[in-house]
């Protein structure tokens, strides 16, 4: 890894990571919040209303149907600075959705105490004793911690703007969940908390999706900026408004891919048997041996709606369960799973050499978290 990406890293993790590093999904796992969706959904449509509103009374933003293709690019940089300030820039030490889910009212939420959950161990790391762990919230039947919205929207951002020059969607793709990995490798996740989080992962790579869907690419001959499934469109006076037929909710985007009690973690070696422990004696006395995923059929869910991405955002564990489960193959319940990183051939200084880390892409105009 270069110099340059160490400092790029070091700077993503500090600008967009929440104070929250990780959540606990398996303990009182039974108290489900009410569901928070709609709640969700109105504060992020009234952002993005927002981000549309400033652009639109600036006298100095170029116009989205000037008939210079460059201004009108950059007339969708220029929204998109005002989106990303709106939705993914910070609040205190945490994005503003993050945020916004952990002010929500103790019956929305599920807070677990660093103490109680299932990191507490001999082992835990420095970062999540000081930092503690983030609220579980209900998003449209699924639970999923908080933190999974500044993955979603501040990763995603990330994410997308690194790759935003790529012009094969696919390879866009592909290449985010390589950068996505990496910094689950590392600064986000092993090296720090000693947590690989694969449902971060998913977070990420549907915020990516989400930040693409703002203005789906067009042909570069195409007289339009954003095709007619994207969320915003360019109308006549060359405004910048929301597509009536493409409303945004999290409801077309949160999977149990987010839960990590399905879309199991991996942890630091030194620290997993201890973790483990705790996990199994949160669950079903049935699944002792094998406590995550909680719910297996939903493995099968997650691999189908990742299918072309799932051997890269989904974990080992669920990949095979869920596979177990479309075969109608019985999973010996007498054979324990292994959590533990060591398992997915954890890297050395080595390897890291030879591994992919995050592409640098650095086209002439970006998008920009910062205003």
């Amino acid at each position: 890894m270069t110099t340059a990406l160490k400092i790029m890293t070091i700077i993503l993790i500090f600008t967009t990571a929440s104070s929250a590093y990780e959540v606990d999904q398996f303990t009182k796992r039974s108290e489900v919040p009410k569901d928070s969706l709609k709640i969700i959904d109105a504060e992020i449509n009234k952002r993005i209303e927002a981000a549309i509103k400033v652009f639109n009374s600036s006298y100095f933003n170029e116009r989205c149907n000037s008939p210079d293709p460059k201004k009108r690019l950059q007339s969708k940089f220029e929204v998109y600075k005002e989106l990303a300030t709106q939705l993914a820039n910070r609040r205190d030490d945490r994005g503003y959705l993050e945020g916004f889910a952990e002010d929500l009212p103790q019956d929305y939420r599920r807070k677990i105490s660093f103490d109680e959950s299932i990191y507490n161990t001999k082992q835990a790391s420095t970062l999540l004793r000081t930092f503690g762990l983030g609220s579980v919230i209900n998003v449209n039947g699924h639970q999923v911690g908080t933190d999974k919205l500044g993955h979603f929207f501040n990763e995603g951002l990330y994410i997308y703007k690194n790759n935003q020059i790529r012009e094969d969607e696919t390879d866009r793709k592909k290449v985010g969940t390589i950068d996505s990995a990496y910094f689950e490798r590392n600064y986000y996740g092993l090296r720090s908390t000693g947590v690989k989080s694969y449902a971060d992962m998913v977070a990420n790579f549907d915020g990516q999706s989400f930040w693409e869907k703002i203005c789906v690419r067009t042909a570069k001959e195409a007289k339009t900026l954003c095709e007619p499934n994207s969320y915003l469109q360019c109308n006549d006076k060359g405004k910048w408004e929301l597509n009536p037929k493409q409303n945004f909710s999290l409801k077309n985007y949160v999977t149990s891919g987010w839960d990590e009690s399905i879309n199991c973690n991996s942890f630091n070696p030194d620290f997993n048997e201890g973790i483990t422990q705790k996990m199994a004696a949160r669950v079903d006395a049935a699944k002792k041996l094998q406590p995550c995923p909680v719910e297996p059929a939903k493995c099968l869910e997650i691999i189908d709606h990742y299918r072309g991405y799932n051997t890269k955002i989904v974990n080992p564990i669920c990949l095979r369960v869920g596979v177990a489960v479309r075969k109608g193959r019985k999973i010996d319940p007498e054979k324990p799973f292994n959590y533990s990183y060591l398992d997915e051939k954890l890297k050395t200084k080595k390897d890291e050499k030879s591994e992919p880390s995050p592409t640098k892409s650095t086209p002439k105009n970006t998008v920009d978290t910062k205003k």
